[in-house]
């Protein structure tokens, strides 16, 4: 096949040698596109505790990473901890969890500050599906200074990413 894929990262090589003769390889696929996120749909109920200001879906060579911008709605000092994922009614290890900190001298979030929780979903966790659906998570407002739960907010994203190009 001599087309080339427009949704693929390709590179090509040149060589010049001493005598100024030029050499330039076939494109080669430097990597190739996981899938294109099409509509995002989340539900959540803030409860007055985090809003999600952005959410990008971000798929790779190695997995796919969930980007959100958070907004602490309480009154107090804030760690946001996102765990409890589930793809496609897939419950995954415990481990997989990401934390909103805050920033300069805070350890959590004061109110109304924004922060990025970037979680990664490694590769090995999709291994025998062949499109994600459906990505559930909690998103845990702990008290900075125990870590004492404020409460949870439980979010749901509806998408459509296919992992057949993976």
């Amino acid at each position: 096949n001599d087309t080339i894929d427009e949704t693929d990262l390709y590179a090509t090589f040149q060589v010049t040698d001493v005598q100024n003769n030029v050499y330039s390889s076939a494109p080669a696929v430097v990597k190739a596109s996981v899938s294109e996120v099409t509509e995002v749909r989340t539900e959540y109920d803030d409860a007055n505790l985090i809003m999600i200001d952005e959410m990008t879906i971000v798929p790779g060579n190695n997995g796919i990473r969930v980007n959100l911008k958070i907004r602490n709605l309480t009154e107090q000092e804030a760690l946001v901890q996102m765990n409890h994922v589930v793809l496609n009614g897939t419950v995954t290890p415990d481990d997989l969890e990401a934390w909103g900190i805050g920033s300069g001298e805070n350890e959590g979030l004061m109110p109304e500050e924004e922060q990025n929780v970037s979680l990664l979903i490694p590769a090995d966790q999709l291994t025998g599906m062949d499109s994600i659906r459906e990505i559930t998570f909690d998103l845990n407002i702990l008290e900075a200074a125990d870590e004492s739960n404020i409460g949870t907010v439980p979010v749901i994203m509806t998408l459509n990413v296919d992992l057949e190009g993976k």
